[in-house]
């Protein structure tokens, strides 16, 4: 169960945070074009990435599971998440590249291989990897679209105090961001599933510029979906950017491949 409980909550990584709504009316089409295009410009920029000290925080059906581990990004290439939960020893690998996603399971030596293409069809949506990354980096996506197309969508554009919320709806989900006022940074962003109370949520907390970059130093994700209703918080720490970063995939021979559900059942 508790394999299970990580894998789910790096891998909601992948999917996304829950906001207040507004009864405001929409601000003119100028006003929003003009806010889309300093949220995008204010975008963390960066080739790599390392957390080289990364807390997960696991809460699930009243029990909370503490991990460390690391977080090392090469941007367009590849996230590898690397979870120990006992003594620093790495008990759980997920690599992500824009062909696959590998989960590895090492204390029991098997893993996972899925194709983008295979987890589309188990997730009923063209999830990709660039929608993954902008959940990792603090970037606004919609599943499908190539981040190029993100300021010609039709955003509602809404004011609260203090922030931006920017709206909008394609196919079964509604996504929503929140984004500061005054330093356009994306604060929550959230999808849900109208006339349902389905959501997944990733909240960007306590900002900082770190080698130039500003970027969130805790990320909490809130789940509240079928058969699946959490948290979890990653604190990162010993943050760098544009430092060398290691992605190189493990070596899989001495493993064996199994199917997603065998890997969760035990």
């Amino acid at each position: 169960m508790k394999r299970l409980i990580y894998i789910l909550a790096v891998l909601l990584l992948m999917t996304a945070c829950h906001t207040q709504k507004t009864g405001q009316a929409p601000h003119r089409r100028e006003g929003k074009k003009q806010v889309l295009e300093q949220v995008v410009q204010h975008q963390p920029v960066f080739q790599t990435a390392k957390a080289a000290k990364v807390r997960f925080s696991i809460r699930y059906e009243e029990r909370l599971i503490t991990a460390s581990g690391t977080i090392n990004i090469y941007t367009d290439s590849a996230i590898l998440v690397s979870v120990q939960p006992m003594l620093g020893i790495e008990m759980l690998r997920i690599e992500l590249t824009p062909q696959a996603v590998v989960v590895v399971d090492k204390m029991n030596r098997r893993f996972v291989r899925m194709t983008f293409g295979e987890l589309q069809k188990k997730a009923h949506m063209p999830v990709s990897f660039q929608d993954i990354q902008a959940l990792c980096t603090n970037r606004l996506f919609v599943i499908g679209k190539e981040p190029s197309r993100i300021p010609d969508l039709n955003f509602r554009l809404t004011q609260e105090d203090g922030h931006w919320l920017l709206q909008h709806n394609a196919g079964l989900l509604r996504y929503t961001y929140v984004v500061g006022k005054d330093d356009y940074a994306l604060q929550q962003t959230e999808l849900s599933v109208p006339m349902t109370n389905y959501t997944a949520q990733v909240c960007y907390r306590q900002p900082e510029t770190v080698d130039g970059v500003y970027f969130p130093q805790v990320i909490e994700l809130i789940f509240n979906l079928p058969k699946l209703t959490g948290s979890c918080t990653i604190s990162l720490q010993r943050l760098c950017f544009e430092c060398n970063v290691n992605v190189k995939p493990l070596e899989l021979d001495r493993y064996k491949q199994v199917n997603l559900s065998t890997l969760l059942s035990k």
